[in-house]
C-alpha cells in the first residue's frame, strides 16, 4: 500500500531535517504498524539520515508495490 511508504518517507524526512516532533513520529509510526521493525526498506527507510539513502530506499520500496 503507498501509505506505507509516504509514512516511511516523512520519517526519513524528519530525520534528516532534523524535526523532533514527537505526536507526528507516533502518527507515522502507527500508520506502519509492524512494517516499520521488520526487516526492509520500509523500516530503513523510516530511519534513513540522508536524501542519498531515502531516495534509494524509496524507489526500492516503490519497486515492491508492482
Amino acid at each position: 500500500m503507498a501509505c506505507h511508504e509516504i509514512a516511511a518517507l516523512r520519517l526519513g524526512l524528519m530525520n534528516v531535517l532534523g524535526v523532533d516532533d514527537a505526536a507526528e513520529r507516533a502518527h507515522e509510526l502507527a500508520e506502519l504498524g509492524p512494517l516499520a521493525t521488520q526487516p526492509g526498506p520500509l523500516a530503513s527507510l523510516a530511519q534513513a539520515a540522508d536524501l542519498r539513502t531515502m531516495l534509494e530506499l524509496f524507489t526500492a520500496s516503490v519497486a515492491e508495490l508492482s
